[in-house]
Parts: C-alpha cells; sequence; structure tokens
C-alpha cells in the first residue's frame, strides 16, 4: 500500500518544544478566496483533540468525516485513554496489536482507511487464526472509539470479511480422567509433605477441581471470601501480573459458589487459613512450572486452566443445566459455554440419542 501525502500543515499534530501539543485545520474560506487556518494548542492529546472537535462545532463543521487526523495519532490518542482503563494484561495486547496490526495503516487518514486495506494487513501476517481474531478485536475496539469521539461516522472493521475460527483450545485439551485425577491430587498431597514451599498444591488442585475457578481467581482469595458454615466462596477479585489485586474482567465473573463444606475445610486446614494471600502471581508460575516438570501424572499439554475444563465437563456430563454451570464458571452468557463444552462431551450426544431411541420403528 503507497502512502497518502497529507496537506501541509493541515491535520498534523506537532509537539511544541515545550511540551504541549499544536494542531492546525482549515476553519473556511475569507473574502480574498484563501483558506483560512486556525491552530489548536493543548497539554495532551486528547485534550487537543477535544478542543479541535470545539472549535469544529463552533464554526459548523460537525461532521465527523471532516476530522483530518491520521491514524497513527489516532491510535497515540486512544491509547493514551485506554492505558488508564485496562488492566496491565490487556494493555500489553494492545502494544502488540500496534506492532502488528496497526502501524502498517499509520500514515493514512482516519477516514480512508476501508475494509479492503484492513484485510490486506491481516492477510499478510502469518499468525493463528486464534491471534488474528485477537488483533481484530483490539481494532475493532479502536474504530468503534473513533466513531463515538466523532473521528469518523462509521467503523470499517463491519466490512472487513469473516476469518476461519480455527479449532477451539478446548478441543485439544487433554482431560485426565477420573483415576488420573486422583493420581494427580495424591502426588500433589505427596509433594507437600516432602517439599518446603508456599504454594500448597494438594489444596489448590483441590479446589480447582471442585470449583473451576480460574487460577487468578482462587489466589485471589481471602478468608473473608469463604464460608465455611454456609459451604460458599465469594469471588470478588483475583490476582494478576504486575499488580497485587485486580477486579474481575466481567460482571458475569462476580459470583458467589457452593463448595463442599469438607473441601472448603481441608483448603483452610492445610493454608493454615491464609490461602494463598502472600504468594506473588510471578511466583505461582515459576513454582507451577517446576511441580510440572517433576510430576508423572500430568498428561502432555495439560494447564491449570485444564482444571476448569474437568469441572465443567463433568458437570455437565452429571446432567447440571447448562444454564447453571455457565453461572458457576462465571461466563459472560450460556453461548460460551456452549461453544466451549457443549459439543466436547461424547455423553451428552449419546444422551441426546437416547431421548429417542428406537421407539418409532415399525
Amino acid at each position: 500500500m503507497g502512502k497518502t501525502r497529507r496537506p501541509k500543515g493541515e491535520g498534523s499534530i506537532t509537539k511544541l518544544p515545550n511540551g504541549n501539543y499544536k494542531m492546525t485545520i482549515s476553519v473556511g474560506t475569507g473574502i480574498d478566496g484563501k483558506q483560512k487556518r486556525r491552530s489548536v494548542t493543548a497539554k495532551t492529546k486528547t485534550e487537543l483533540m477535544k478542543r479541535v472537535s470545539e472549535l469544529r462545532l463552533s464554526i459548523g463543521q460537525q461532521k465527523a468525516i471532516e476530522t483530518p487526523i491520521y491514524f497513527k495519532e489516532l491510535v497515540d490518542i486512544f491509547l493514551e485513554t485506554k492505558k488508564e482503563e485496562v488492566r496491565s494484561n490487556t494493555w500489553r495486547t494492545y502494544l502488540y496489536a500496534q506492532n502488528i496490526l496497526f502501524k502498517p495503516l499509520y500514515d493514512f487518514k482516519v477516514s480512508k482507511i476501508t475494509p479492503k486495506m484492513i484485510d490486506a494487513v491481516l492477510d499478510a501476517l502469518k499468525l493463528k487464526s486464534s491471534t488474528i481474531k485477537g488483533l481484530k478485536v483490539r481494532l475493532s475496539t479502536l474504530f468503534l472509539w473513533a466513531v463515538k469521539q466523532g473521528y469518523i461516522d462509521k467503523s470499517p472493521m463491519v466490512a472487513t470479511k469473516t476469518r476461519p475460527l480455527g479449532i477451539k483450545k478446548v478441543n485439544r485439551v487433554v482431560i485426565p480422567s477420573d483415576e488420573g485425577m486422583k493420581k494427580l491430587l495424591e502426588f500433589a498431597k505427596s509433594y507437600d509433605e516432602t517439599h518446603k514451599h508456599q504454594m500448597h498444591y494438594y489444596p489448590l488442585f483441590l479446589l480447582a477441581v471442585s470449583t473451576g475457578m480460574r487460577m487468578g481467581e482462587i489466589l485471589g482469595l481471602t478468608r473473608s471470601d469463604v464460608d465455611l458454615n454456609a459451604g460458599t466462596i465469594d469471588i470478588n477479585k483475583q490476582k494478576i501480573r504486575g499488580q497485587k489485586v485486580a477486579p474481575l474482567k466481567t460482571p458475569s465473573s462476580y459470583r458467589r459458589i457452593y463448595v463442599d463444606q469438607e473441601v472448603l475445610k481441608v483448603v483452610l486446614e492445610d493454608t493454615n487459613g491464609n490461602l494463598w494471600n502472600n504468594i506473588p502471581y510471578t511466583s505461582v508460575y515459576a513454582d507451577w512450572g517446576r511441580f510440572k516438570a517433576v510430576c508423572p501424572c500430568l498428561p502432555d499439554g495439560f494447564t491449570f486452566h485444564c482444571f476448569r475444563h474437568y469441572h465443567a465437563t463433568h458437570l455437565l456430563v452429571a446432567g447440571i443445566d447448562i444454564k447453571e454451570v455457565s453461572k458457576r464458571l462465571g461466563h459472560n452468557n450460556i453461548s460460551t459455554t456452549l461453544d466451549l463444552y457443549a459439543h466436547w462431551v461424547p455423553e451428552m450426544d449419546r444422551r441426546a440419542a437416547g431421548a429417542i431411541g428406537n421407539q418409532f420403528i415399525l
């Protein structure tokens, strides 16, 4: 794709020696027939674009498509805003998208970027379909933000081509059998008894299998979140990289679940009631890697998230309503649970076939 030359001084953002930002825009034509220009300055790019928008409104330039901003400048403003809104993990995905997907579009006016241009950039990326999907989500978020801010009147992402999602990760996960899971827990219990470490693997795995909680959710638990008498756990925060405690990702992630009281009793006793409060997230992953290296009971490709898959599939096989399973897992909607698990469990398909059986054979 060739570069588009911008009109001299029109719509470009310049950083001044004092650290402020300046943008020059056309505000109409004078009585002499020449273009009239106005310069706007501000301390930040976000404030600058706000003032430019206010100026355009005051002189009657209200259409979003009249904002001659280039994509690089839009990205800078967007990321400046987004950095204060998202968690560190999400922020890293935006920086990755900036380097891989955003940069090839830098020299084009935002209003001139077309679906074909975006598809051309995506087609050139030799990445997994799941990675492409994630990059598209970030770019879509950027363009939707641009629409709301008035930089463009509609997002070009709507007309980009649909891409195959590939095989869902859960389809490739090797989940241990019941016997295999028991052996894993037995090994973890023995490991705890013979090694000096803070992790307490046996109660950690036991809680993961019994609840389907994500690792960050388990590590974020405090004693006040566990009600032994009622047999419940309140999931209301998580531990993540770069930050000790963080909010959960979606409203549906905040939930109260029931857990067998004997399980809760073992977990509290084996962790001395402290759970995993004092262990940094990075230390957890390092210790987990060392444990996997010596554990003979883990199938190839097993990750901590497989405990969650094990829990979910066993609930479904046991006939638990998928709506309740979805709620227990903290999924945003039931379709997420269906996409991940319903087609994965062969027992459910056999049960579906048996619902009709051979009763209509004549």
